[in-house]
């Protein structure tokens, strides 16, 4: 649970329109900054290779592969935040869905998923519109996916509420996201564990080469939840898994990385990636992350669902 600021933040934002507007829009202005950042620096590429040679996300599925697993196909799904809507645009391209709809409140996204969708000719149809106040149509979609968008969701409820309305009979709800502490608010037994294994490492492997000129990265702390760059990032994501067992069945679940996330945080993982001290180093990281998992040390942070509406009473 969040701890009292990051409550306190959360009913001031809910409670009040005029402060939730105040966050959006300052939401809008940092994305709209570093998403264009982040896709013009080659350094982002680089760190996203290393992330895969890695292997950071093991324990993770992809949905496609769980459907061809599964012998799982869908008429229509519906994608919750599709950004610039890569995610359905591969389930119709890998057969697993026929159509989509996507959703997401920024208008160049979708400008650009239309866009995209329309030059490989794919039925998917798109709408800009505010997560926190949609309306699903009832019945509609056999498939939703939430690849990471919930964590960014402040009416947590009303989302996933009109999540169970809108799948049809026997759909699935497809979920990855971050479900750390909310609004970064790191318990003091995660900063001392994550802060030993960081004062451990050589300092060339805490260097964020993403940044113009490469810096050392600071060791997490708990910030005042006030002074958080992104107002909307990560709001309520510790509460995410409690609220998706309220109402939903599950066919499958993983969840995993206790402390891999802030111990090799993005900018930082090329330097592992490209030598075998380096990816020796890793996997050792993450045998300690693991440990943290399997002994109940350390929650989790990241977490995959596959989920079907509870029966209607």
């Amino acid at each position: 649970m969040p701890n009292e600021a990051a409550r306190e933040r959360i009913r001031r934002a809910m409670a009040d329109r005029t402060v939730y507007d105040e966050m959006a829009k300052r939401e809008s202005e940092v994305w709209g900054k570093a998403l264009p950042r982040r896709r013009d620096n080659p350094k982002v590429d680089e760190d996203q290779a290393a992330a895969a040679a890695l292997n950071l996300n093991r324990a993770g599925k992809g949905f496609q592969r769980w459907a061809v697993e599964n012998g799982r196909t869908f008429d229509r799904c519906l994608s919750l935040g599709c950004g610039e809507g890569r995610f359905e645009r591969t389930l119709i391209e890998t057969n697993v869905c026929r159509s989509a709809h996507g959703i997401d409140v920024s208008e160049n996204a979708i400008e650009t998923a239309r866009k995209k969708a329309a030059k490989a000719g794919m039925d998917i149809s798109y709408e800009v519109a505010d997560l926190n106040f949609f309306e699903a149509e009832r019945e509609g979609f056999d498939l939703v996916t939430a690849q990471t968008a919930l964590h960014h969701i402040l009416f947590l409820e009303h989302v996933l509420d009109e999540v169970a309305k809108t799948l049809k009979p026997g759909g699935i709800f497809w979920v990855h996201d971050f479900i750390g502490d909310s609004q970064f608010q790191w318990p003091d037994e995660r900063l001392a564990i994550v802060n030993a294994v960081i004062d451990a490492l050589p300092e060339k492997y805490r260097l964020n080469r993403i940044r113009p000129v490469p810096k050392t990265m600071p060791p997490p702390v708990r910030r005042d939840p006030e002074t958080l760059n992104s107002p909307f990032e990560s709001i309520r994501s510790g509460e995410i898994p409690a609220l998706l067992l309220e109402r939903f069945d599950v066919v499958e679940k993983r969840e995993w990385n206790t402390l891999v996330h802030l111990v090799v945080p993005v900018g930082t993982r090329a330097t592992y990636a490209e030598s075998e001290d380096g990816r020796a180093l890793f996997e050792l990281i993450y045998l300690i992350d693991k440990l943290c998992l399997d002994h109940a040390i350390l929650t989790p942070m990241a977490g995959q669902y596959i989920l079907t509406p509870k029966p209607k009473a």
